[in-house]
């Protein structure tokens, strides 16, 4: 079973990984409790929170979802738009098993801590356009585009969860994950 943590401590852990500075740090503080309290953008309900109000706590699977989130805030800002992103996310984790395995690869290769080269994984968003209503969102070992795509943005997923993963090793001690699944060891 995945611990759960306060959503203070999961923007302190973000923060600490992927802030460029501390009033970064301080507008995430912010957007992460006017999130809350709105009931958007924030993963919610089971398997991602427990509890409501200021006792809610957050699945450390959830983590991963709510760093992407708050990193692309720092270019898109309006709360509508990264809550169309977060269900985008959701949902592909969901129903879309392409999108699942690369996710799930991603934050396999940031808790594996191996040193050799390791894969890439991009996270790509479309933007909505005439052709389709929603964001459109992919995970690939590179940025994938569509011939429909006329607006995206793009994340590097893999330094993204190897910085988070980083900061929470060090934040909540060595046995912390993403996920139940056992790390991998070291490699050299």
């Amino acid at each position: 079973m995945s611990p759960f943590y306060s959503l203070l401590a999961v923007i302190e852990l973000c923060a600490r990984a992927l802030a460029e500075s501390k009033g970064q740090e301080q507008a995430w503080t912010r957007k992460g409790y006017v999130w809350r309290k709105l009931g958007k953008v924030l993963p919610d309900g089971a398997p991602h929170t427990r509890g409501c109000g200021a006792s809610k706590r957050y699945a450390a699977s959830a983590i991963p979802i709510i760093a992407v989130l708050l990193y692309i805030s720092n270019r898109f800002a309006e709360v509508e738009v990264l809550d169309a992103i977060s269900r985008a996310i959701q949902q592909n984790l969901v129903a879309n098993p392409a999108f699942s395995r690369c996710w799930g690869a991603a934050v396999g290769e940031a808790e594996s801590e191996i040193t050799k080269a390791r894969p890439s994984f991009y996270l790509t968003i479309g933007f909505p356009n005439v052709v389709h209503d929603g964001f459109i969102v992919r995970c690939g070992a590179r940025p994938r585009v569509s011939g429909d795509d006329t607006d995206i943005y793009c994340l590097d997923l893999e330094w993204t969860l190897s910085e988070l993963f980083r900061s929470g090793s060090q934040k909540f001690g060595e046995e912390f994950r993403f996920s139940s699944t056992p790390r991998r060891g070291r490699r050299s």
